[in-house]
């Protein structure tokens, strides 16, 4: 107990031999820093504190010995009645705050047990917390590390399968080996993008993924995309659709990004889509932002199954027996990434009939972008090399 009142420290330790409700070994100081130097011989379970100390006066009491003993609950017992000064002695880091004279033993003893017990349980928080953090980066560490290790032999993979299937040396003298090559670089531009998956989530999850803004023609970047998959979408027999408000305002975006999203989105019509049209559309939307969807007569989504599906890992279908590949991670990188740019994402779909994701820049996002921003270089982003490479 801190406390320069020689008076109330006798009626505290009084009252709580009184009450007999904890056994309780109570060590008196009367200056804060006669207390604190308690804390270099000892180790205690609680500390009552007053504000008013010949040396020092008010908060900083509190803040002192939390400073010095993070682990120690306080409950400060002072004469103020005084909610602002309660709050604030709470915000610094005290357990409870009790008014001298409104209070008998019982109440003290009670307000000892429960703040150490809630000292425990924050403290146990605070260590899982800290656990947590550390697992992220352990995790983001590892990630790094594997996907260096994973990325330099499959750059060689998909180098020499990609030769080996355009014959730039010669014929390979038997044509199922053409074969084998062309298999064999699709397998390595499938496991390097799921590489890059994993890593760019990892990377958001912890903060550490950030963005190259500038000023971007949306238009543009849907002709672009198209451009990209047109070759697969003929090959499944489906209509690209355009509706592009021509008056549509400028984007300020990482336009990398932006074609991630949409190549990744693109990718999912046209593989969950065996016949139709895929329309991608975008207007301004009525704040001043501008909305971005994607529209299929794919297969569609049960409703039961669409709250899961922008959860990482998470499939529409999950058996292994599923019709169609894939790792579940593209709606959640889309999200990730939309969500960088500070707008949102919706997902309606109906079973047989078709698939709408909707994405929303919001009205800040919109225009030029403002001349104070300062580019941040991205590794492995832009247009994926190995979807590029696969088209």
């Amino acid at each position: 107990m801190i406390e320069d009142n020689p008076a109330d420290a006798r009626l505290t330790r009084e009252l709580l031999r009184e009450a007999d409700q904890l056994a309780v070994e109570l060590v008196h100081a009367d200056t804060l820093s006669r207390g604190l130097a308690c804390f270099d011989e000892r180790s205690f379970d609680a500390v009552l504190l007053d504000l008013s100390l010949p040396d020092t006066s008010g908060i900083e009491g509190v803040t002192r010995v939390n400073e010095a003993s993070p682990l120690i609950p306080i409950i400060v017992l002072s004469g103020q009645v005084n909610e602002e000064v309660a709050i604030a002695a709470l915000h610094e880091g005290a357990q409870d705050y009790l008014i001298k004279g409104q209070g008998d033993g019982y109440l003290i003893g009670r307000t000892i047990r429960y703040a150490i017990e809630r000292k425990r349980i924050e403290t146990q928080l605070v260590e899982a917390k800290k656990a947590a953090e550390a697992g992220d980066r352990a995790k983001t560490d590892f990630l790094a590390n594997m996907s260096h290790e994973l990325r330099t032999p499959l750059n060689a993979i998909i180098g020499f399968s990609s030769m080996m299937s355009t014959e730039m040396r010669g014929p390979l003298g038997h044509a199922a080996y053409k074969e084998y090559a062309e298999d064999i670089h699709q397998s390595g531009c499938h496991l390097l993008e799921v590489i890059n998956d994993i890593l760019d989530l990892s990377k958001i999850s912890v903060g550490k993924f950030d963005i190259d803004a500038a000023t971007i023609s949306l238009p543009a970047v849907i002709e672009d995309c198209l451009h990209m998959v047109h070759m697969k979408a003929e090959a499944a027999g489906l209509e690209m659709i355009i509706d592009a408000s021509p008056d549509l305002p400028s984007l300020c975006a990482d336009e990398r990004i932006i074609k991630r999203i949409l190549l990744n989105l693109l990718s999912n019509s046209i593989k969950f889509t065996e016949k139709g049209h895929v329309r991608v559309s975008a207007c301004a939307a009525s704040d001043g932002g501008i909305s971005l969807s994607v529209e299929d007569t794919g297969i569609g989504i049960s409703a039961a199954a669409l709250p899961r599906l922008m959860r990482p890992f998470v499939q529409a279908d999950g058996s292994l027996a599923r019709k169609y590949e894939g790792t579940g991670l593209g709606l959640s990188l889309v999200k990730s990434m939309v969500e960088l740019h500070g707008g949102s994402i919706e997902l309606s779909s109906e079973l047989n009939v078709g698939t709408t994701v909707t994405l929303h820049f919001p009205a800040e996002r919109t225009g030029a972008c403002p001349m104070t921003i300062d580019p941040h270089p991205m590794a492995g982003l832009g247009p994926d090399p190995a979807y590029m490479a696969a088209q």
